[in-house]
């Protein structure tokens, strides 16, 4: 995971007003290092991990937001993975199912 998922996490930033940094974003990818990740990637993540990274981060950082986390985050990854709404749901995974690079 590359591109995509740095677009990921500027678009969260935007979406959320949260602000989220490259070493937030490789703890989250090591954190959830797959035993078995699809080729070509060392690791994949699923959708909830993105939530909870988003809920964690508001949280630390005392942010208020009104809307459905899940659905802003459904909103960010069918803009940068072109996928669609019933694709990204949260046991959803970046590189097998949504088509992350």
């Amino acid at each position: 995971m590359g591109t995509d998922a740095s677009d990921m996490m500027f678009r969260c930033q935007k979406e959320f007003g949260v602000r989220l940094t490259r070493a937030d974003l490789s703890e989250l990818l090591m954190k959830r290092k797959v035993t078995d990740p699809p080729d070509g990637v060392w690791t994949d993540i699923q959708v909830r991990d993105v939530v909870k990274w988003i809920e964690n981060s508001l949280k630390n950082q005392e942010i208020q937001y009104e809307g459905d986390i899940f659905s802003g985050v459904q909103k960010v990854l069918m803009e940068c993975l072109a996928a669609d709404e019933t694709e990204v749901v949260l046991d959803a995974w970046l590189v097998r199912d949504l088509g992350a690079e």
